[in-house]
């Protein structure tokens, strides 16, 4: 009788200062008011340290101060100095807090991928890297209930790049930083491409082992193909005012390499594809009848998209993508974000009637006015950097 109430009174006492995005109310607080419409990357990374630091306290978790880790971490943040210059003393300045200040290095190490030799500090990285998501996930909370959509991506992007630990660039990204989070590949390599396609980059790799490194990753981390997306409402052949709308769109994982000497696709035959549509058809409906945000699975699915090419992360990772229903310039977010995840890799066709995917649907209230309305649907990878996705899309 008497473990009960304690193991009660321990999740009591430990869980009701969290917010129902699982971080402390004082970090909640924290974030609210330091985050801005404009943050930059830095600046979001900056409020991701302090945001650590100031569960730590409120927890009452303390960190190992001995000269060897002292040293140790003045010699991470010197190292980063030197790669920085003038961007680290900038950000530096947002961490005055000691402890937010360690934080701040310990992430930095991780995104510039500087070894951690002290084990104090890399057991305190990784424990920051792995609670990275929820403390951006309570920061998301913040910029969203301002519909800031600027702030918003950016740490939607930031999962990504913590993820794969790359830096991101306080300017307009390249499209070929993306091509750094496969093994051995440095800034150099990436010089002259410019499409960002991993074809591209192997190409131009003189080191057959590296090009097998990239090639075997690449083979290990599909990236995110919308076979179709369109707006439904149940019952209906039109949008109507008011009415409950659903995002329908169909995923699959598709290869980021082609494989050499694949079979061009078949087409289908007039009778074939007004067959498949009439499948898909009854498919959807009977998805959008159900309260699931997701298609259920097949009992022996398999081609599940599992665990992926991260590297750097303390733990295995498995990929997930938000979706959500901005305006067409693309600074407004009218609805979401809503993520979603376990998507099929292709087999078979991969395009059109004939491709499988899956489906998942974000459903949203329709304007009381009847008018033309255009929106942009966008998705948004928490593991891959540069694997956004953009469809445009109208209703009247």
């Amino acid at each position: 009788m008497g473990i009960l109430p304690l193991v009660v009174g321990r999740w009591w006492f430990g869980s009701r200062g969290l917010t129902k995005d699982g971080v402390h109310g004082n970090t909640a607080s924290l974030f609210f008011k330091g985050v801005t419409e404009d943050a930059s990357i830095d600046f979001l990374v900056s409020l991701l340290s302090r945001g650590f630091s100031a569960e730590q306290k409120a927890f009452s978790r303390k960190v190992t101060h001995t000269s060897a880790v002292e040293d140790d971490l003045n010699g991470l943040e010197t190292e980063i100095k030197v790669l920085l210059g003038p961007r680290w003393s900038t950000v530096a300045q947002t961490a005055k807090v000691q402890e937010a200040r360690r934080a701040l290095v310990l992430l930095y190490a991780h995104l510039l991928r500087l070894p951690v030799n002290n084990e104090v500090l890399r057991k305190e990285q990784a424990t920051l890297i792995l609670r990275a998501p929820t403390l951006l996930t309570s920061l998301l909370t913040m910029t969203l209930s301002r519909n800031w959509a600027a702030s918003s991506l950016q740490l939607m992007h930031l999962h990504a790049y913590l993820a794969q630990a790359i830096l991101p660039s306080p300017l307009i990204e390249s499209p070929s930083t993306a091509l750094l989070q496969y093994p051995n590949v440095k800034k150099e390599d990436t010089a002259t491409v410019r499409s960002g396609e991993v074809s591209e980059l192997l190409s131009n790799l003189s080191d057959k082992d590296v090009a097998s490194g990239v090639r075997a990753a690449a083979a290990s981390s599909g990236k995110l193909d919308i076979i179709d997306a369109k707006f439904k409402v149940i019952g209906e052949r039109i949008v109507t005012p008011n009415a409950i709308v659903n995002l329908l769109f169909r995923a699959q994982v598709v290869p980021r390499l082609n494989a050499e000497g694949k079979d061009k696709e078949t087409e289908l035959s007039i009778e074939e594809a007004k067959a498949a549509a009439k499948a898909l058809d009854e498919r959807e409906n009977t998805f959008l009848a159900t309260r699931h945000e997701t298609e259920p699975l097949d009992d022996e699915a398999t081609d599940l998209t599992k665990f992926v090419h991260a590297p750097h992360w303390p733990e295995n990772r498995k990929p997930s993508w938000w979706v959500m229903i901005c305006n067409q310039p693309g600074d407004k977010i009218i609805f979401g974000p809503q993520k979603f995840s376990d998507v099929p890799e292709a087999s078979g066709s991969t395009s059109g009637l004939g491709a499988k995917g899956r489906l998942y649907k974000l459903q949203f209230q329709s304007p009381p006015q009847v008018g033309n309305y255009a929106f942009r649907a966008v998705f948004v990878s928490d593991t891959f950097v540069g694997d956004d996705l953009t469809m445009d899309l109208t209703y009247c």
